[in-house]
């Protein structure tokens, strides 16, 4: 007969599945990693994964919102921090979280980059509307915050400031060329190709947009 796991046994699973996902996808591209090579790299049959994920989409899309929650932890323990902001502080507070996403949440930017043409064509529809409703419920949270500290902001521009605040940093992510192409451009000896200073991009955005949000309540 065969043994069935514990609960334990199967987080632990589940957990040793995810981790070393992660750590192919911070050494190899994405469209590299097969379930196979996973299967093997964790030593347990291919199968076993389609147990705990059943695609590899849905298997990446469980990381990504997991870098989302560390994020969001993150972000309210930078944000209790000050107890109320003027513009300047603001500005150079959100200046110093883009910096920091780009220089040590570089999985989390990528995965971001991929979610809407890649992830979410291939994960399940109730799954996917489970983990996207966590994180807009965290969003609102952590706008909610922000709003408190900043005075006559609104949970809802603040809510609308975040999600322009992600839009710049994936729009300036996939704007610039990738490390791979890159490599293979300078490989080529093909000169004069301009490369977007990505987070110069995303930090330039940013300001003009928190700039805007003081210069409505000045007026």
């Amino acid at each position: 007969m065969p043994r069935y796991l514990t609960s334990e046994e199967k987080q632990r699973k589940r957990s040793l599945i995810l981790n070393n996902a992660v750590e192919m996808f911070d050494h190899m591209l994405f469209r590299e990693i097969t379930m196979s090579k996973l299967a093997k790299k964790c030593k347990i049959a291919k199968g076993t994964i389609f147990k705990y994920f059943d695609t590899k989409e849905t298997l990446f899309s469980f990381i990504l919102y997991s870098e989302y929650d560390n994020w969001v932890d993150e972000e309210k323990f930078a944000l209790s921090r000050f107890d109320t902001f003027t513009k300047q502080q603001f500005i150079d507070f959100t200046r110093k979280r883009t910096h920091d996403i780009f220089a040590n949440h570089p999985r989390l930017v990528r995965l971001t980059s991929m979610k809407r043409v890649i992830l979410d064509k291939n994960i399940n529809t109730e799954l996917y509307a489970k983990l996207a409703q966590k994180f807009s419920c965290q969003m609102r949270e952590i706008a909610k915050i922000a709003a408190s500290k900043i005075p006559g902001a609104s949970e809802e521009e603040m809510f609308e400031f975040y999600e322009a605040w992600h839009m710049a940093v994936v729009g300036s992510y996939n704007l610039g060329i990738s490390r791979e192409n890159m490599r293979k451009i300078e490989e080529a000896g093909i000169g004069d190709i301009h490369a977007i200073d990505v987070e110069k991009s995303a930090l330039r955005s940013v300001t003009y947009y928190i700039k805007g949000i003081f210069c409505k309540k000045e007026n």
